[in-house]
C-alpha cells in the first residue's frame, strides 16, 4: 500500500527581537543567513538541538496519526503549548473535522515529548509550536 505523505508547515511561534531583522547586517547574504537562523531553514547538519527537536516532535505526531489519506482535502492548524519539561500543556485546534480530531488524539496520546538533546529544560522559544496538517 502506498503511504501518503503528510505535508506539515511548521510555524514556530516565538517572540522575535525586533532588531534581529534590522539593517545591522551588511549584505543581502547576511540577511538571508539571519532569516535562516531565526526560522530554522537550515540543512540537517546545521540544525540546533531545538530545531531537531521540533522535527522529531513532528515525526512522532505523524507516526502516531498513521494513514491520513481519508482526510484528503481537509486542513488543520494545531497550536501545541509545552511545559518547560516538554510535557503537553494545551492543544488548540482550528476545527473539529476528522483530521484535527485525529491530530488532537495523537498529540494527547504522546503527551510527554522528549527534551532537545543535551537540554534539561525546553527553551521558551520552543514552548509553543504551531503545525498545519494537509494530507
Amino acid at each position: 500500500m502506498k503511504k501518503e505523505i503528510l505535508t506539515l508547515l511548521i510555524i514556530l511561534t516565538c517572540f522575535i527581537n525586533e532588531n534581529a531583522l534590522s539593517a545591522n547586517t551588511d549584505s543581502a547574504h547576511e540577511q538571508q543567513k539571519a532569516l535562516k537562523d531565526i526560522f530554522g531553514f537550515q540543512d540537517s547538519f546545521d540544525r540546533s538541538p531545538e530545531q531537531q527537536w521540533a522535527k522529531d516532535v513532528i515525526e512522532d505526531i505523524k507516526t502516531e496519526m498513521g494513514d491520513v489519506s481519508v482526510y484528503r482535502g481537509q486542513e488543520c492548524r494545531v497550536k501545541i503549548h509545552f511545559t518547560e519539561r516538554a510535557a503537553l500543556k494545551k492543544i488548540e485546534i482550528s476545527n473539529h473535522q476528522g483530521l484535527c480530531d485525529r491530530a488532537y488524539i495523537a498529540i494527547r496520546h504522546i503527551y510527554q515529548f522528549p527534551l532537545p538533546e543535551k537540554s534539561k529544560l525546553l527553551h521558551p522559544l520552543y514552548q509553543t509550536l504551531t503545525l498545519t496538517f494537509i494530507p
